[in-house]
């Protein structure tokens, strides 16, 4: 049994299989991250009506009669909705599909957030005067505000360093991208966040992550670290869009236009 593990934390492992006292195989390092996490917020199943090609595009509680499950090549005959429902879809599955599931706060599909005030004290979904919000199915607590000017990495470090919120004076910080991923809704259309909890609209624009992109773009040492790329020894790291969800790399040295993005930052509360 692991024990000790703090949540949104990367725990890095090996596995090793043996038989007697012959050692048989090790894995390759695996990177898990400790706590539970958001599901997609995808709503949506594919069908098809007609033809051999979907169709139809709808809540997966709501598809046409008679419409058969998409894609064929996976059957060799089409295979007809349950009761208007659509299997091995991930909009069928998960805390997306649990019409049962009880909140702590509220949140659409799966996903379940309780925006907070100045001390922290918890806000009605109503209330427009949040500072933050709380993710009550990973347990993270995010910044409602974001910074609409790009920045340099290491800008962004020594904001959220310094930052402060609803009586959180310490361990504001860069996501993850694991972190960073948790809050796309893939139901979504034009913004894949629910800006409910945000006061602010997301735009066309990167954020940063803390996660370093796992090997060098180009150059000498391509595919064995996370530096010497074409512009020199750089360092890259993920960043996400939160208008259409993509993600992508950047320079973090400050160098070029594609070099800065903007911020959201994160406490998962282990340093309070």
């Amino acid at each position: 049994m692991v024990t000790g593990l703090e949540n949104g934390k990367l725990l890095n492992l090996r596995v090793e299989a043996v038989s007697g006292s012959s050692q048989l195989a090790i894995s390759s390092q695996l990177a898990v991250v400790a706590g539970a996490i958001n599901d997609t917020g995808e709503a949506n199943c594919i069908s098809i009506t007609t033809g051999s090609f979907p169709n139809g595009i709808s809540s997966c509680d709501d598809l046409p009669s008679g419409a058969n499950l998409w894609p064929k090549a996976v059957f060799s005959n089409a295979v007809n909705l349950p009761s208007g429902r659509a299997p091995q879809q991930d909009g069928n599955t998960g805390r997306d599909a649990d019409d049962q599931l009880i909140k702590v706060g509220s949140g659409k599909a799966g996903f379940d957030y309780t925006k907070l005030g100045p001390t922290g004290q918890a806000l009605p979904a109503t209330s427009t005067d949040q500072e933050c919000f709380r993710d009550n199915v990973t347990g993270l607590v995010w910044r409602s505000d974001a910074g609409n000017s790009a920045l340099d990495y290491d800008t962004t470090i020594g904001a959220a360093e310094r930052a402060s919120a609803c009586g959180l004076t310490s361990g504001w910080r860069l996501p993850t991208k694991a972190e960073a991923e948790s809050l796309l809704q893939y139901s979504r259309t034009g913004v894949s966040v629910d800006t409910t909890w945000f006061s602010f609209a997301p735009q066309d624009a990167w954020y940063w992550t803390s996660s370093p992109y796992p090997a060098a773009l180009s150059g000498p040492n391509a595919g064995t670290g996370v530096q010497n790329d074409s512009l020199g020894s750089n360092f890259h790291n993920w960043v996400i869009n939160y208008t259409t969800g993509v993600r992508s790399t950047f320079d973090t040295n400050g160098t070029g236009a594609s070099s800065s993005a903007r911020t959201l930052y994160v406490n998962d509360l282990s340093s309070q």
